[in-house]
């Protein structure tokens, strides 16, 4: 699996399994941010936000889909500006989220929507 080394001498692992693009936009949370479901896994998703995120930093992903709740502890694997546009003008930003913590409910929901 690749690794991203970080400041502190300890190492992200990336992600190994496959991803499920979302055929919607989906609300997501991160933390006390709004953001944008892009595709997800069964170890990590990719969100669109409109304030920059610090790598290495963890903070709770929650959102509905299909009608039932995900919520997982989430650690920061990558962040980068995709352009110009969002809210008002503002910039928009592409965040890696590597699941750090995550319950069997929240992990059921992504088995389910990774196999089809």
């Amino acid at each position: 699996m690749p690794v991203t080394p970080l400041q502190d001498g300890s190492v992200l692992r990336r992600r190994s399994s496959g991803r499920h693009r979302v055929a919607l936009k989906v609300p997501v949370r991160l933390g006390r941010f709004d953001g944008t479901l892009v595709d997800i896994s069964t170890g990590s998703a990719r969100v669109t936000h409109a304030s920059a995120l610090k790598v290495g930093f963890e903070m709770t992903l929650s959102f509905i889909l299909d009608g039932q709740k995900f919520s997982a502890t989430a650690r920061v694997t990558s962040c980068r500006v995709l352009g110009l546009g969002g809210t008002e003008g503002g910039t928009i930003f592409e965040s890696r989220l590597m699941y750090v913590d995550l319950p069997e409910e929240s992990k059921a929901l992504l088995e389910r929507l990774t196999a089809q």
